[in-house]
């Protein structure tokens, strides 16, 4: 009976189907028991993978799954595989040399007929894949560190690239990139000395480990974007297979790359330990990670008393470098960014004229920019708020 049933179903289900015969009354009960599959979806062999092969319990009853369960399944089915392992890289010649290095500077030596086969570099058929690919000495991997001027996407300020590198540097580098923007004054109004950094450096480390190490490689690439008021760092594939958010804020582990993590811990870049999540639950609560389908992104507020005094800092700084009619229309535009030339020369009883050449050496001193047309768009002030 088990083969009867083993031979219709798609992967065979040997393990989960066991069948036994008892004698009860002088009669012969046969007991079929069915456990719960590993894998993520079976069909009937007869109909394949489609709607009527896949079945799904309702209560007592069945149905028919739909194409989207059957595809969400399947997707299931191949994040299991570690994906990255089973990727083939677009790249053949591949070097390694950073990896060595790093291996070597944590006292742990890489055998240079092994090490491919021992790191999991490549695939059953011997080709190079996802994994080997990030952590060569060059690759296609485009990361990079954007900022932007404002709150919003509108206006770009600057963006550094750490690209076609191995992953173990940019991830380095764009922690050296987190470690300059993370300003720190010292407080000196009491007699105890108190030194106050805009976001917590140890969070935002936490949340670029883990968009690096648990990102779903061949979706997308992680972001960091730098914003007047805050840093956001996205991740791609949202929670990894059998993990519920629950578990998730609780930090228990469940690594989406497993042998990318085991790399990162062998060079102490990480610990398996599941701090990462509370720590940042902790210092800026659950509005501070989103978790959807696709992706996961961290968002690391500012601290608002220490990004009013830079505010003030840079607007003190920007006037002294103007004149007196820059200074007037500095502080107008500071109030409204909707003003036009016309606005301004009627508001500072000065001709149109006066207005727009000084408006024209803002603008070279990348003080001010214009976005939208002369009528209905509007002025950017170097992402700095208004002041109160």
């Amino acid at each position: 009976m088990n083969e009867i049933i083993c031979d219709q179903i798609e992967p065979r289900a040997e393990k989960e189907v066991k069948s036994e015969i008892k004698f009860e009354n002088n009669k012969m009960i046969m007991g079929i028991n069915v456990q719960k599959g590993e894998k993520a979806i079976y069909y009937i062999k007869k109909y394949g993978c489609s709607s009527k092969g896949c079945l799904v319990r309702v209560g007592t009853s069945t149905r028919e799954m739909s194409n989207e369960e059957i595809e969400e399944r399947n997707k299931i089915r191949f994040y299991d595989e570690d994906n990255i392992i089973n990727y083939v890289s677009d790249l053949d010649d591949l070097k390694f040399s950073i990896l060595k290095i790093n291996y070597e500077l944590n006292n742990l030596h890489l055998d240079d007929k092994t090490f491919e086969k021992n790191l999991h570099l490549r695939n059953k058929l011997g080709s190079y894949n996802k994994l080997a690919e990030l952590l060569a000495n060059e690759n296609k991997i485009d990361l990079k560190y954007v900022k932007f001027q404002g709150n919003d996407k509108t206006v770009f300020s600057e963006i550094q690239k750490f690209s076609n590198k191995s992953i173990l540097v940019g991830y380095s580098q764009i922690l050296a990139r987190l470690e300059v923007e993370n300003k720190c004054y010292v407080d000196t109004s009491s007699m105890q000395r108190i030194e106050k950094t805009l976001f917590d450096f140890n969070v935002a480390k936490e949340a670029l480990l883990n968009a690096i190490v648990h990102n779903d490689w061949l979706s997308g690439v992680p972001t960091i974007q730098q914003f007047e008021n805050r840093i956001e760092i996205m991740s791609y594939g949202g929670l990894p297979k059998g993990l519920k958010l629950e578990e998730f804020y609780q930090g228990i582990s469940k690594p989406r790359n497993p042998k990318l993590m085991k790399i990162f811990i062998d060079l102490n870049l990480a610990e398996q330990t599941g701090h990462g999540v509370p720590l940042i639950l902790k210092k800026y609560g659950k509005m501070a990670i989103e978790v959807e389908k696709n992706y996961i992104r961290i968002t690391i507020p500012f601290n608002k008393e220490l990004l009013q005094k830079n505010n003030n800092y840079e607007i003190k700084e920007i006037k002294d470098k103007l004149n007196k009619i820059e200074n007037q229309i500095f502080e107008l535009i500071q109030k409204n960014e909707e003003y036009t030339a016309y606005e301004l020369s009627n508001e500072l009883e000065v001709s149109k004229r006066t207005i727009e050449r000084a408006l024209a050496s803002l603008k070279n001193k990348l003080i001010l920019k214009r976005i939208g047309s002369r009528k209905t768009g509007k002025w950017s002030v170097l992402g700095i708020k208004p002041e109160n």
